[in-house]
């Protein structure tokens, strides 16, 4: 092989390394990097917010909300309810937040609304951080879900 194919190899393998960085890329950390960090077990972390279906508006955290975080609920498969944390704009971006299991890479979770099953998700999971797991990706029966940034799903309604 020349030198010219060999840096035109490189240079694209360079590329394709670097090409990446936005919301649809895993943002997972290579674990082996972790080695001597030492973490407390920790949940995963499934954040999200509830948007108007035709307006976009947010249905939780708006000036005038529709829903309150006590019409939300969250369970897992086993049936186990879990708690729905509600973030407001002072911790960053409004949101909400459930922790599941722990050790988990998968997850099948059923969000209701005033006792409505509206959403199946399946969320997967990664470390964003030596000891930070948070979903990365999000399908639900009504297709996928692109995170925005601060690993935050919309879902309307």
């Amino acid at each position: 092989m020349t030198t010219k194919t060999i840096l035109t190899i490189c240079l694209l393998t360079l590329m394709a390394c670097r090409r990446g960085g936005d919301a649809s890329s895993s943002p997972c950390v290579d674990m082996s990097t972790c080695a001597d960090v030492n973490c407390q077990p920790a949940t995963n972390l499934f954040k999200f917010v509830l948007l108007d279906e035709e307006t976009g508006e947010d249905l939780v955290f708006a000036t005038n909300p529709l829903l309150q975080p006590s019409d939300i609920t969250v369970s897992n498969n086993a049936g186990i309810e879990l708690a729905v944390t509600a973030y407001n704009r002072s911790f960053g971006a409004a949101h909400l937040s459930v922790e599941t299991g722990k050790n988990q890479v998968k997850d099948t979770l059923f969000l209701e609304i005033q006792g409505q099953r509206i959403y199946t998700l399946y969320p997967r999971f990664c470390n964003v951080s030596c000891c930070t797991p948070m979903a990365y990706e999000l399908r639900t029966q009504k297709g996928d879900v692109k995170r925005r940034s601060e690993h935050i799903f919309p879902l309307t309604y």
